[in-house]
């Protein structure tokens, strides 16, 4: 089935800088950014805080081989401690429609072109693995940096008051198997829109087939009234669908 990338995630603007290179083998890594440490510690601060978040987003899909795109648009929202609904839309075909769901038990993958709905059972944590659910449950810094290689792009609010960027490459086989390399655009604490600060803004990723995906997300909110589990309730099979149990780990949006 098709994966979507990590945290949430997730949503980034294209940005074509170098990117970084991993130590080599054996080699320990280079010290930590102080700036990097800085950020992390905001973001924890504010995904600490969030009870619930939602936001709509564009999504820009490109084939490494035919260089082609495909638009969707979509909507995603998700509730601690691992509540999420996220809805994908193609904007030239109404036939291309994905969408996650995550009850807090189980996530389940509704794929309309194959007319499937897949359960991948969580386990007892309530997570199995999936990136998208530990990111809204809160990882920690700390975890987080020692998942990824992190370097700051540009943090300057002199230079630009709304985006802190971020390189960001994974250091775990797991993840390597996700994406290659990704840029992660945060909202500044400077942000004119004077949204909460760190929440994800746009990414930019490249899948291990070189293909890349475009994020940009938009209608922030958070924290909403009302949002409670029955948003979050699984409706049964779909007549006319096949349902189907998967025995591995659910995807990772």
């Amino acid at each position: 089935m098709r994966r979507l990338g990590p945290t949430l995630a997730a949503f980034f603007s294209a940005l074509t800088v170098a990117t970084t290179q991993l130590p080599a083998r054996g080699q320990q890594p280079a010290p930590a950014d102080p700036r990097v440490a800085n950020h992390l510690a905001g973001w924890e601060r504010t995904m600490g805080a969030l009870v619930n978040f939602s936001a709509k987003f564009e999504l820009v899909r490109t084939d490494n081989v035919f260089k082609k795109e495909r638009h969707y648009e979509g909507s995603v929202l998700c509730m601690k401690p691992n509540y999420a609904l996220l809805a994908i839309n193609s904007t030239s075909d109404k036939s291309d429609y994905e969408s996650f769901l995550s009850n807090g038990k189980s996530v389940y993958h509704y794929d309309t072109p194959k007319k499937t709905i897949t359960e991948f059972k969580l386990n007892a944590a309530g997570a199995a693995d999936n990136l998208m659910l530990e990111f809204l449950g809160g990882m920690k810094a700390a975890d987080a940096q020692k998942r990824f290689r992190m370097q700051v792009l540009s943090d300057d609010a002199a230079k630009d008051p709304n985006y802190v960027i971020l390189a960001i490459e994974p250091l775990l086989a797991r993840d390597k198997q996700e994406f290659l390399q990704a840029r992660l655009a945060l909202l500044a604490p400077t942000n004119v829109a004077r949204l909460p600060a760190y929440l994800p803004a746009t990414v930019w990723l490249q899948q291990p087939n070189g293909n890349t995906e475009l994020w940009k997300l938009k209608n922030h909110t958070t924290n909403s009234p009302g949002v409670d589990t029955k948003y979050f309730e699984f409706k049964g099979p779909i007549q006319g669908w096949q349902f189907q149990q998967a025995p591995a780990a659910p995807p990772r949006p």
